[in-house]
């Protein structure tokens, strides 16, 4: 998703967060795209499956609430096609770290992804 911001005071904090790279989409149209509007949450825990992401977005809704976010997915075509600093080369670019490059692995158990966990079942 393409969206032209302004600079956060966030990036003025040296090693503070970096600003949100993606927006989500919290509209009636993830009911027809696979919660693919649920940006932010799937590429915070990439794992969880497209089916689960609402519920994710339910039990951490104080996270994603004060992120920017779309709320018209004909506006971002709109932008998309007409606004000529958006395109399909505008992204955030960062330094590379070093200490970069980990894995984002689930280690689920079957159990746990069909929700028959005893333990998952007593905390929800």
């Amino acid at each position: 998703m393409f969206e032209k911001t302004k600079p956060s005071p966030r990036c003025a904090i040296p090693g503070g967060p970096s600003p949100p790279e993606t927006f989500s989409y919290y509209g009636p149209l993830n009911f027809f795209t696979y919660n693919v509007g649920l940006h932010n949450e799937h590429h915070d825990f990439p794992a969880i499956p497209w089916t689960r992401l609402p519920k994710l977005r339910e039990i951490a809704s104080e996270f994603y609430e004060r992120l920017p976010q779309h709320t018209s997915w004909t506006y971002v075509f709109y932008q998309f096609i007409f606004d000529s600093d958006v395109s399909l080369w505008s992204r955030v670019k960062r330094e590379k770290e070093e200490k970069s490059g980990r894995k984002v692995e689930a280690a689920w158990t079957k159990d746990e992804i069909e929700g028959t966990d005893e333990v998952a079942l007593k905390r929800s």
